[in-house]
């Protein structure tokens, strides 16, 4: 595929993007709760860019059906198209290519064989004219998808637990979030028009959240004003759009209003350079899937969406040949492989044995607040495209009251990267208690497990600290004695 038509494809998006943007301001994110497209014949999602446009365009052309179709599959089933000349809007496809055999190859061939783009593999680009369902004659009667009903201040509770990110509602009249800091800071809930309104906010700073340098290591050093701001705001927008079907988080006027001083700084930046949407698109899809997975809603489905991020291209037009095989035999398993394995198979014994064997990076562990226990730590093994992160985190807290609201969780937990993309995240290891004392002995013990299983000595830190903290302990307790007695 020559670099024209892929140069051609992202013109035409920017374009797209642009005139919407120009015509609706930030309206243009209004309506993105409705059904995310979908092959007409299929029922696969369109995700990344594909998505992004064809919302797009449904949004200036005021489609309804949320359904898309290629020529092929249209006349396949028996539709007509209706009015449909200059609708067509094509679609990018991505496959992998085999350099030596001069081939293209399946994702699934790729993976059989542990095959890496850049290593004997590249990347091609194809596209495929499709129409909207509005315009196909013929089409069944759509069938309206039933949605899971999602406690939104649950989930966004659980992305920011899982994400280690507080939220503190004292921002007064701002919204945002400190990444020296690594804190989201925000109104009370009642200063909001509704809790939609809360919501859509919340989600909008768990985005910049994700850009931090222990998670996905964006590039967040500009400041008000500058362009570098203004990308990340489109970024972090993005990822709302992306989460916004599933969240069923409808954008209000109030954050439209907040954020339309965006909107020329982002026109200026595309229009110089259309690479930079395309850009913005690719880390919102990894930053909406990271935020899922913290929220543990993928933990099924993982790997199935990994392997159709081309679902939308016919296999059968793509040439496979037996050579490929030959490969298969001299394939040695990897560690990550080895680990992936494990997690699909819930073998919690052989994710051990694997962290207990290999060589980790192991990073630095976060502290409660007044530094009396162990919040969170990360470690890491493989390379910068296939690796697994694992990490201890913990809800325990010394000085909580007698009696927490809801469990309090200590539990170790990894993801599975391939390609330097997320396939799978389960649990290592967990326990969860709603009384202090059981859920203090589960902290110690998975902690405990973590140390061993990281080679670690203890993770301790400065002894007078220490000493200093544990009689704040001490005076919390009887205090707390005082407090059953009174009772």
């Amino acid at each position: 595929m020559k670099n024209s038509k892929i140069n051609e494809y992202r013109e035409n998006l920017a374009k797209t993007f642009l005139s919407v943007l120009e015509e609706k301001q930030l309206d243009w994110k209004k309506g993105w709760t409705a059904e995310k497209p979908q092959n007409a014949e299929t029922g696969y999602k369109y995700r990344g860019i594909n998505f992004m446009y064809l919302k797009l365009i449904a949004r200036a052309r005021g489609y309804e059906d949320n359904r898309w179709a290629s020529f092929l599959q249209i006349k396949k089933n028996g539709w007509k198209l209706q009015n449909a000349k200059g609708h067509g809007v094509k679609v990018e496809y991505w496959f992998p290519y085999d350099d030596e055999e001069k081939k293209a190859v399946t994702w699934k061939e790729l993976k059989d064989v542990d095959g890496r783009i850049g290593e004997g593999y590249s990347l091609r680009a194809t596209y495929t004219t499709v129409f909207n369902g509005d315009l196909i004659e013929g089409i069944p009667e759509k069938i309206k998808e039933n949605h899971k009903e999602v406690d939104q201040e649950q989930l966004i509770e659980k992305i920011a637990e899982g994400m280690q990110v507080p939220i503190y509602n004292d921002g007064q009249d701002q919204a945002y979030y400190i990444p020296a800091k690594d804190e989201i800071h925000l109104p009370e809930k009642d200063s909001f028009f509704n809790s939609y309104a809360y919501n859509a906010t919340a989600l909008h700073e768990l985005a910049h959240a994700t850009g931090h340098e222990k998670r996905l290591n964006r590039e967040m050093k500009g400041h008000f004003g500058t362009p570098e701001y203004a990308y990340e705001e489109l970024v972090a927008e993005m990822t709302s759009c992306f989460l916004s079907a599933d969240l069923q988080v409808e954008q209000t006027q109030e954050h439209i209003d907040n954020h339309k001083a965006y909107v020329q700084s982002w026109i200026q930046m595309i229009e110089d350079k259309p690479e930079n949407l395309v850009k913005a698109i690719a880390q919102a899809e990894k930053a909406s899937q990271y935020m899922d997975e913290m929220a543990e809603r993928e933990k099924d489905k993982a790997i199935e969406k990994a392997e159709e991020r081309t679902m939308e291209v016919d296999e059968s037009c793509i040439e496979s040949k037996n050579p490929i095989e030959k490969r298969k035999e001299v394939m040695k398993e990897t560690p990550v492989q080895d680990f992936l394995q494990a997690l699909k198979m819930k073998d919690t014994n052989k994710m051990s044995n694997i962290l207990k064997r290999e060589e980790l990076e192991i990073g630095n562990a976060v502290f409660t607040t007044n530094e009396s226990a162990v919040k969170s730590q990360e470690v890491q093994f493989g390379d910068k495209y296939n690796r697994v992160v694992a990490r201890f985190y913990s809800t325990y807290e010394p000085l909580q009251v007698l009696e927490p609201e809801k469990p309090i969780v200590s539990n170790i937990s990894a993801i599975v990267y391939q390609n330097d993309v997320p396939v799978a995240v389960g649990n290592v290891g967990g326990k969860e208690a709603i009384s202090l004392k059981e859920a203090k002995e589960n902290y110690e013990e998975v902690k405990e497990t973590w140390e061993r299983l990281t080679d670690q000595k203890g993770i301790t830190w400065d002894k007078d600290l220490q000493k200093a903290m544990q009689d704040t302990i001490n005076k919390a307790r009887a205090m707390q004695k005082g407090q059953e007695l009174e009772r």
